[in-house]
């Protein structure tokens, strides 16, 4: 016989207690539901992509500045693409192509991103990109990120690693006047890779605010 297990309260001497009749008939329509919640969970996760900065009119390998949104169009799905296809939330952007771009950078939800090039990030007003989760953000040896006006760069939870434990990527970053890099969740703020350069330059800030906070800097140098 099917059956779900639903709540009766009865009187005792301690005040309430909750006690358990079985009732057939709804466990399956129970279970059904929660097979669709799962299925959605899965989904919405697996919408999430690679995307690989164009700008635009132009491609993965020879890319423009532009604006980093949700709305416009100037990213590729492949490395080497036109622009044509929009940012969403959670997507891993990847910045390649030649070096000088400049981002404008809006408020959004960003997974892993990897610097192949030289980019700065900026903006004429406060913005915040707010990494996934224990997503890295991987930068290429010899290439230059630069965090300037206005951008924050917020890490939450795991995570909050630059070159994430990979000896291949050993970039610099910059975080220049008005920019700002951050840990908000009570884990730390890790710097990896071989040769990693962390700068930050007089207005720039580097922060923690977790409970617990430190930061960690394994096979890289800083000033």
């Amino acid at each position: 016989m099917k059956r779900i297990i639903t709540p009766q309260l009865s009187a005792s001497n301690a005040g309430h207690t909750c006690e358990f009749a079985q009732r057939p008939g709804i466990s399956v329509l129970f279970k059904k539901i929660v097979a669709a919640l799962a299925i959605v969970g899965i989904a919405g996760s697996a919408l999430a992509a690679n995307k690989f900065w164009a700008g635009p009119s132009g491609t993965g390998s020879a890319p423009t500045s532009g604006t980093w949104d949700t709305a416009t169009a100037n990213w590729s799905t492949t490395s080497g693409g036109a622009a044509g296809t929009t940012f969403a939330t959670s997507d891993a952007p990847n910045f390649g192509g030649t070096d000088g771009i400049f981002i404008k950078c809006s408020t959004l939800t960003s997974g892993t991103i990897t610097n192949n090039n030289s980019y700065t990030f900026t903006n004429d007003a406060a913005v915040t990109v707010s990494m996934v989760t224990g997503t890295p953000w991987m930068i290429a040896p010899g290439k230059t990120v630069t965090i300037g006006t206005n951008v924050t760069f917020a890490f939450s939870s795991t995570g909050g690693t630059i070159n994430n434990g990979s000896l291949a990527f050993g970039g610099t970053i910059i975080v220049d006047n008005g920019g700002k890099l951050q840990q908000t969740a009570n884990q730390s703020m890790q710097f990896d890779g071989s040769g990693t350069l962390i700068r930050v330059l007089t207005g720039g800030l580097l922060q923690h605010t977790g409970t617990g906070s430190k930061v960690r800097i394994p096979n890289s140098s800083g000033h």
